[in-house]
């Protein structure tokens, strides 16, 4: 077993961390506010074809494929499941990437068909599920689960990952949703609002280059969390501690088996 004072020091560290995402939740949220109509969307299928539409394009570009797929009368699974995909390449053109576009966004929409009910089922095998389809990350799953299914599973988009950079704390997708997920009480309301303001401020700041007035300088300032170098050291010993305490686990081994040898 660890120590009490290196338990102590890791209880420590991860209630840094857990105290940095809660100040800059606070910070952006009185900032801008409850952001209650961020994403508006006619039905749950336009979040859909949002979800998916969105990667790597402006969200301007995106509304002109929803206008155009809601005029048509096109905003339903079972239309885009059954229009040729030489029409809907047509239509998804103007976000970009048209053709992987608009045979993810036909692939997602014939499972939702033929599942109708996908979305009130388990959030683990729901996202398996999802991510074994075509143009589906764990971005976009994760988008789908919060805002379709309502599941607590917090987005771990390109601004939230370049906010928590600028505070030192980087790692894989999943290594930082662990963290939002054990820092925040599993609520998808508040996990769907901490996505906005993270979109929302990485818009106003991030994209301009903003950075003397943003989230992150302010709680800096104000001296309620630490500077980035010291998060990027809690970031990697939190993202390593399990294969540290292994180490110090075949240490105490091998020195107890030289000391049975000895005696």
């Amino acid at each position: 077993m660890w120590p009490q004072a290196q338990r102590s020091a890791c209880l420590n560290r991860k209630e840094v961390m857990i105290a940095m995402i809660k100040t800059l939740y606070g910070e952006m949220s009185a900032e801008f506010g409850n952001l209650e109509d961020w994403w508006p969307a006619a039905s749950d299928f336009e979040r859909v074809a949002g979800a998916i539409l969105v990667q790597q394009t402006r969200w301007e570009n995106v509304g002109r494929v929803l206008r155009e797929l809601r005029r048509r009368g096109l905003m339903s699974p079972e239309a885009i499941a059954a229009l040729p995909i030489d029409e809907l390449e047509a239509i998804v053109r103007p976000a970009g990437f048209y053709r992987n576009k608009a045979r993810s966004l036909q692939g997602v929409a014939c499972y939702l068909a033929l599942n109708p009910d996908a979305f009130s089922g388990p959030a683990d095998l729901l996202r398996k599920e999802l991510l074994a389809l075509r143009g589906v990350g764990d971005e976009t799953a994760d988008v789908l689960l919060l805002y379709i299914g309502r599941q607590p599973s917090f987005v771990v988009d390109a601004y939230a990952r370049r906010t928590m950079k600028c505070l030192g704390v980087e790692g894989s997708y999943r290594h930082l949703q662990k963290l939002f997920h054990e820092s925040l009480p599993a609520d998808a309301g508040l996990y769907q609002h901490f996505h906005a303001l993270f979109v929302e401020h990485g818009k106003k700041y991030c994209n301009k280059k903003a950075c003397a007035g943003c989230a992150v300088k302010r709680a800096v300032g104000k001296g309620r969390m630490l500077p980035a170098f010291a998060g990027r050291f809690l970031s990697h010993f939190y993202q390593n501690i399990y294969y540290v305490s292994g180490i110090y686990c075949i240490c105490l081994i091998c020195t107890y088996i030289g000391y049975i040898h000895n005696v």
